[in-house]
């Protein structure tokens, strides 16, 4: 009879086919953990988005002392965090909440061009 010492064909397939599949089990987890996190991504996104439209913001008067009228149309509480005057931004602290058909009076400085950034993110152009 012949020398048995080496390992079958049959045995290294099967090592093989395991070694296989452990890789791509290791590949499928670290995908759908990606694939879950960039969902979470779009959801939150959507809903900052969706908060983002429901904000509407009018400029009603800006005075030569630089105090500036500011109007919310929209349906949802904004909370403006930051004013752009000439391009030049200051952060509001604290930060100037404004509830629905509600005016505020903010001081922000003399200029031509006025936007605010709200705690949502968005930005509103309210003098060009």
């Amino acid at each position: 009879m012949g020398d048995r010492r080496g390992v079958s064909y049959a045995v290294s397939m099967a090592l093989a086919a395991i070694v296989a599949l452990v890789i791509a089990a290791l590949a499928a987890y670290a995908f759908i953990q990606s694939a879950g996190t960039s969902t979470n991504i779009v959801v939150a996104h959507a809903q900052t988005g969706k908060a983002q439209a429901a904000e509407r913001l009018t400029l009603i008067y800006w005075a030569p002392d630089g105090r500036a009228w500011i109007a919310n149309d929209g349906p949802v509480t904004v909370t403006i965090v930051k004013v752009y005057v000439d391009g030049a931004a200051k952060t509001l602290s604290p930060p100037v909440t404004i509830d629905p058909r509600k005016n505020a009076v903010i001081s922000v400085g003399a200029g031509n061009t006025l936007a605010v950034e709200t705690a949502s993110g968005a930005i509103h152009v309210l003098k060009r």
